[in-house]
């Protein structure tokens, strides 16, 4: 990020956003005009038009318009944004619609309130990317009690710190919350996950530019749900991801799991979707039997596990799992470990995972797994802080800004008391 001197753009009772034709940012545009209006009490307008003097101007454009530093591949590249922000206007450029929301997000972070005067936006330019493509937070459902309205203040605070997927566990335990096409009784009575409930979520979601994964597990939990329950639902997933489980319950045989994993994928697969899948069972994967699945490995591995080496295909897509730490202040020493985390450093991973793994570009990306008491009627401070240290660490070069931590994590809790997501 570059300063500039200058007094910044202010936010006016005549601040207009315009935008591109293409329906996903233009609902971006107007995600960014709500909140404004928010801010500054006065409707915002979205106009597809062209870039005047008094409006915020947000447009898609060829990846080498952006002017990236160093390199970035592709997945990277879709994600990133260029922002420059003047007296008379805001000029946001991006690849595609996610780096659009990535950029909205930067600029709603970078609101300043100059009372008694205007809602300022800085003078800044900002060209950024991500490092790692695959930015996610995992929370459970059925253990944690969490409907669809509360998967939603999930959503807003993900997409608020740029991350990407929101991975919720809809069976386990004996339980299946989520209601499937053409499976009446297969869900639990009275569950909120309802069709509608579900569909709503995920456009919301799409909305925001965070891909929701659900996890279903077929099996030592929840049992094999019968034919084509996970192809319905990986249907629905417009060639998303879809986990399918796998972690090896204590007693569990290890080959019973596998098998009903593999069953699983198959259907995943058939439907078009990709799967996600837990290293405990990803060799029932091995052998390009679901190309380009993803593995969930974990920093602290299962009891289960029993410590052994896990086989991965040589075609899968890696994705560290991390708990979260339980801070209760901005200067825990917790959180300054997780921002200062080098997921890139094959220091950083179990031995499961080779240093060859990490250079080689296998690893897609982490996922900040949050306990039930991080979500128990709400948000906690503790599981917030978590995510926005993960959020940091998942994004940025490590350690750059360690220090100046605490004093952006102040200002995101103010945010997010505003959006009421605290429980």
């Amino acid at each position: 990020m570059t300063q500039h001197a200058g007094r910044g753009f202010a936010l006016g009772a005549d601040v207009e956003v315009t935008v591109d034709d293409d329906p996903a940012a233009v609902g971006v545009a107007v995600l960014l005009a709500e909140h404004l209006g928010r801010v500054t009490g006065t409707p915002v307008a979205v106009r597809q038009d062209g870039a005047r003097t008094g409006t915020i101007c947000l447009r898609l454009v060829a990846a080498d318009r952006l002017a990236l530093p160093g390199r970035a591949d592709a997945a990277s590249t879709a994600e990133a944004y260029r922002l420059a922000v003047g007296a008379t206007s805001v000029e946001v450029l991006a690849a595609g619609p996610a780096g659009l929301g990535h950029a909205v997000s930067t600029l709603v972070q970078a609101v300043e309130r100059r009372l008694p005067g205007p809602v300022v936006l800085p003078a800044v330019t900002v060209v950024d990317h991500p490092r790692l493509a695959h930015r996610g937070v995992v929370v459970d459902a059925v253990r944690d009690g969490l409907g669809p309205d509360r998967l939603k203040s999930v959503v807003q605070v993900a997409a608020g710190l740029k991350l990407d997927v929101v991975r919720v566990r809809l069976a386990d335990a004996g339980t299946w919350l989520l209601e499937v096409p053409g499976r009446p009784g297969l869900a639990v009575a009275g569950t909120p996950w309802t069709q509608e409930a579900w569909r709503d979520l995920l456009a919301y979601a799409a909305a925001r530019c965070v891909q929701v994964v659900p996890e279903l597990d077929v099996a030592d939990h929840a049992g094999w749900a019968g034919p084509d329950a996970l192809g319905a639902v990986a249907t629905q997933m417009r060639g998303g991801h879809v986990h399918v489980g796998g972690a090896l319950a204590p007693g569990a045989d290890p080959d019973v799991t596998r098998a009903l994993v593999g069953m699983a994928a198959d259907e995943v697969v058939a439907a078009g979707a990709t799967v996600m899948v837990h290293e405990d069972a990803a060799a029932a994967l091995a052998d390009g039997r679901a190309p380009g699945h993803v593995v969930e490995v974990h920093a602290r591995p299962s009891d289960a596990a029993g410590g052994r080496t896990s086989r991965f295909d040589p075609d899968a897509r890696l994705v560290l799992v991390l708990d979260a730490p339980r801070a209760t202040s901005p200067t825990d020493p917790s959180l300054r470990g997780l921002v200062a985390h080098d997921l890139l450093a094959g220091s950083a991973w179990p031995d499961r995972v080779g240093p060859s793994d990490v250079a080689s570009g296998r690893v897609v990306g982490a996922e900040l797994a949050l306990d039930a008491r991080a979500v128990d009627g709400g948000l906690s401070y503790g599981s917030l802080a978590g995510l926005a240290a993960a959020a940091e660490a998942f994004w940025s070069v490590p350690g750059g800004a360690v220090d100046s931590f605490p004093d952006r994590l102040a200002a995101e809790v103010e945010r997010w008391a505003a959006a009421a997501p605290l429980g």
